[in-house]
């Protein structure tokens, strides 16, 4: 038998051996279905989210990478897959810290040096519209971070265009920030290109 056969066998079985074992032990601490479901409700929220982004992720790695890896002969797919993963959590970490700061206000942010910058924002704070635009912002942010990329996106990208030529017309300085937010989200466009293909169809 192939050596390399025998080490992918001792591997899969020494992963149901660990699985069974985390079952059999943490299965001890449980009264009742809470206990089972919820954890007792006694989960961090970080814990909670890599739970959300493993289960996500498994299914794909583990059904789609092994085929991939086999007919490329390389690590292609994998790389993609970590790739989107890391491009959605820092986009919707990006949008979801920023936009708590505009609510909360622990981070000091100086203000623009550009007067029609300034003009720009007292217009929309006096009406209310970055309130809305916070809020938009937590919620595309949230979208992409626990899987809803597509729908995240369509909220998040008018926002990123916004960004965009506020920054490159009346404010430079934020301008890389800007690219990296634009770049992150053409990344996962085209990692989920499936979702919007539709749109580049004419229609009678």
């Amino acid at each position: 038998m192939d050596a390399r056969l025998l080490t992918d066998i001792a591997v899969m079985l020494l992963d149901v051996i660990v699985i069974i074992f985390i079952g059999l032990r943490m299965g001890r601490k449980e009264d009742n279905l809470e206990d089972f479901a919820l954890g007792g409700r006694r989960i961090p929220w970080w814990a909670v989210f890599a739970s959300i982004i493993a289960a996500e992720t498994s299914a794909g790695t583990f059904f789609v990478t092994p085929g991939e890896g086999y007919a490329l002969r390389n690590y292609t797919y994998l790389q993609l897959a970590f790739g989107t993963i890391i491009a959605r959590i820092l986009l919707g970490l990006i949008f979801l810290f920023f936009a708590c700061n505009g609510f909360l206000h622990f981070i000091h942010m100086p203000p623009p040096t550009n007067p029609l910058a300034v003009q720009y924002f007292t217009a929309l704070a006096s009406t209310g519209y970055m309130t809305v635009i916070f809020a938009l912002q937590i919620l595309g942010g949230l979208l992409v971070l626990i899987g809803f990329v597509p729908l995240g996106l369509v909220i998040l990208c008018p926002i990123i265009v916004n960004i965009v030529l506020f920054h490159g017309c009346m404010a430079p300085i934020g301008l890389p920030l800007a690219a990296v937010c634009s770049l992150l989200a053409l990344f996962l466009i085209w990692r989920h290109w499936a979702n919007f293909s539709g749109l580049m169809r004419k229609t009678a």
